[in-house]
């Protein structure tokens, strides 16, 4: 639901409007100015929270996240401890981001070609397969029986808007965090935050040794 409300880039295309892969957001020639370090990344979303904290709250949080919202939950609070009373973490992912961090790794982060701002290379324009998102939600549950159907729907309808594409390409792509997962423990501890870390023994994806060693990070 944080999808731009207009295209992160513009195109001197002639013609764009009859070409189907130019009607989706993203892919033109030069990022629009409010967007140039627009990046869907662990930064950015930490940058959200905080925002909302600020400004909507007012006051230090207890904070909870679920898995990838886990690693953000954990991220912010190293980065934030004065508006932390505490985080509990479930089945957190202790990893995103496949780039390198232009900051902590600035000449090997140079040696790819694009880091998930835009515009986004061309090659990268993907098709929107229902089928596969189904896929990959049932591989998500222990439990094969779980009517994933109102999920699935919610993903779908997400997929329909011209920014969809591009929004998941910088996903997949984007830089890592300055921090990393075990490197954000180890902060929240300096600092006094409690930490309760959850893990559930059947989750197919973040298993609970995860959590094992995360405790070990933060002791």
């Amino acid at each position: 639901m944080s999808l731009p409300v207009e295209d992160p880039t513009s195109s001197s295309k002639e013609g764009n409007e009859s070409n189907e892969q130019d009607s989706s957001w993203g892919f033109g020639d030069e990022t629009e100015p409010w967007a140039s370090e627009l990046v869907y990344s662990i930064d950015l979303w930490q940058d959200q929270v905080r925002y909302f904290i600020e400004q909507v709250i007012g006051e230090p949080v207890y904070i909870v996240g679920n898995s990838l919202g886990g690693f953000v939950a954990l991220y912010f609070a190293a980065c934030n401890p004065e508006l932390v009373k505490g985080v509990t973490l479930l089945n957190a992912t202790p990893f995103w981001g496949f780039i390198p961090n232009p900051i902590r790794s600035p000449r090997l982060a140079k040696m790819f070609p694009w880091s998930g701002k835009f515009p986004l290379p061309d090659s990268l324009a993907e098709n929107k397969r229902p089928e596969s998102i189904g896929d990959i939600l049932r591989q998500v549950y222990a439990d094969h029986t779980t009517n994933v159907d109102d999920v699935f729907c919610r993903i779908v309808e997400t997929t329909q808007h011209p920014a969809a594409a591009a929004s998941f390409a910088s996903i997949m792509f984007a830089p890592q965090g300055k921090l990393s997962f075990w490197e954000a423990l180890t902060r929240c501890h300096a600092n006094s935050v409690p930490v309760c870390l959850i893990y559930g023994k059947e989750d197919p994806w973040v298993k609970p040794v995860l959590g094992a060693s995360g405790e070990k990070a933060s002791a």
